[in-house]
């Protein structure tokens, strides 16, 4: 399968609809060191390393829930997403595939989703520089008549 997976990655340019495509957002996490990372959902599977001589790509596979899958990306920073066959879930547990490089393919038998994890949510208050936040300053007014 892989093979036939490379030769429609190379064909996918194109055929029309047989390309990855962006779902849209698909939630948040949080790691125990509270750091949120939000994910985006897209149409097809994360691809192997056609390189033999690379390490596997695939960190870890479990069936799980979205959130835990979720959750053990964002626990893990090597994690780049996760994918599983068949089309999005919420509600259902479904055998997650969790990788170290974001590769896309679309296989046009089967339908897969995968999941990015994003950069890091950042806090704006947080992240100013302490100059440009500067302290905070208040007046008392009273008024007599």
């Amino acid at each position: 399968m892989a093979a036939w997976a490379r030769l429609v990655a190379l064909y996918a340019v194109f055929l029309p609809g047989l390309h990855a495509e962006e779902i849209g957002p698909a939630g948040a996490a949080t790691s125990s060191l509270n750091e949120q990372f939000a994910f985006t959902a897209y149409n097809g599977y994360m691809e192997e390393d056609p390189d033999p001589s690379r390490a596997d790509p695939i960190l870890f596979a479990k069936v799980l829930a979205l959130d835990a899958a979720r959750q053990w990306c964002v626990e893990h920073s090597k994690c780049e997403g996760f994918t599983h066959l068949g089309k999005p879930t919420e509600e259902e547990t479904v055998e997650y595939f969790f990788h170290d490089r974001w590769v896309l393919s679309v296989d046009p038998d089967e339908a897969w989703t995968s999941y990015r994890k994003g950069e890091q949510i950042r806090d704006d208050a947080a992240s100013l520089p302490a100059e440009e936040s500067g302290p905070l300053r208040c007046e008392i007014q009273t008024c007599s008549g």
